[in-house]
């Protein structure tokens, strides 16, 4: 299949940290750790995005490695990982925004392997606490009807408002990268 894919966009923020330490890890992911990566490999990057993006038509990282290099390795861009056991279950990306107080979680996902295992929820908690760091006063979120469905349900359970909606037009992967190639 080719084309273009309709798809509603909704776009949610949070205006200030949630209280608490955050939400606990489920027993079975003892051991979870979230950790940095600065300085991403691009080929680490690419593996990650490729395995929660390709499946929910995600496109705007696929761009040839300078691009990628110099939008993923900017100064506002911050990539996290998960690791449970010693795999990667989840992965976000923030993008600060410090001279008007805002943040904006770029890319949350996690890894197809580790979906239903109550992980999503510490880890989006994880996500919000870091996005609200360094004075932030308003945290972004965005998702749409090609992302996982349980995605816009889980957004607005940790306190995210939607503020917007809007109709887009996006390739379908399989064209996408076929015109990237």
């Amino acid at each position: 299949m080719t084309g273009l894919l309709r798809a509603v966009v909704t776009t949610l923020a949070m205006d200030e940290r949630p209280p608490g330490d955050g939400a606990p890890w489920p027993p079975e992911a003892d051991g979870a750790v979230v950790r940095a990566e600065p300085q991403i490999p691009i080929e680490r990057y690419r593996a990650l995005y490729d395995a929660v993006g390709h499946e929910h038509h995600w496109t705007s990282r696929i761009l040839p490695d300078e691009r990628l290099a110099s939008e993923i390795h900017a100064p506002e861009i911050a990539v996290y990982t998960l690791t449970v056991r010693g795999e990667t279950a989840g992965w976000f990306e923030i993008e600060t925004h410090r001279h008007d107080r805002r943040a904006r979680i770029v890319h949350f996902a996690m890894m197809p392997g580790f979906r239903g295992r109550h992980l999503a929820g510490p880890l989006l908690d994880r996500a919000i606490r870091l996005g609200f760091s360094d004075g932030i006063a308003t945290l972004i979120i965005e998702t749409n009807t090609l992302d996982h469905p349980a995605a816009l349900q889980l957004y607005r359970a940790h306190g995210f408002r939607e503020i917007a909606r809007r109709d887009v037009l996006t390739p379908h992967i399989s064209a996408y990268k076929s015109q990237t190639a």
